[in-house]
């Protein structure tokens, strides 16, 4: 569903120092239970930051379409912004899933919780999400996240050896 309400005023900045970081170029997943928030993030995230978005609503789904975007020819994610309470599969099985699935190629993930005890927020960190935001957020906090740690990520995968570019060994 495109949206067109990039009517929504972007000039309503009311940060006197924080400046938001866009994500043009990004391909993100979007996983939450709750349609209005998948909806808003989504909103967000591609209309106003303009992020090539995703939504689905659970961890399975979720799996699924990781595990579609890893296939030859297809747009691999950037980032995963996943719930940690969801009926079915819960964020942090998901992340495991996708672990598991994906590997090395595995896409940054960052998570998302409304649980303000720290247990939902460990097991995702647990899991491999790099960082967990707690709802509700706003737009400047997910982007500069999803920025922050997709620098990261990419950064030491330009510095992890491949197959192709084997680090250098020390020989005595």
């Amino acid at each position: 569903s495109s949206s067109s309400s990039s009517s929504s005023s972007s000039s309503s900045s009311s940060s006197s120092s924080t400046k938001e970081v866009l994500l043009p170029g990004h391909h993100l997943l979007i996983v939450d239970d709750s349609a209005v928030l998948r909806r808003v993030a989504y909103r967000l995230l591609n209309g106003l930051a303009g992020a090539d978005c995703v939504a689905v609503s659970g961890g399975a789904e979720a799996v699924a379409a990781v595990k579609e975007s890893l296939k030859p020819g297809a747009r691999p994610f950037t980032c995963i912004l996943m719930d940690s309470h969801m009926p079915g599969m819960d964020g942090a099985t998901a992340l495991h899933n996708i672990r598991t699935l994906a590997g090395s190629r595995t896409p940054v993930s960052i998570g998302v919780t409304a649980d303000v005890m720290d247990d939902a927020a460990r097991s995702l960190l647990r899991e491999g999400a790099a960082a967990v935001l707690t709802k509700p957020f706003q737009l400047v906090q997910m982007t500069s996240a999803i920025h922050k740690h997709t620098v990261a990520a990419a950064a030491l995968a330009d510095a992890a050896p491949t197959a192709d570019r084997q680090a250098p060994t020390a020989r005595s």
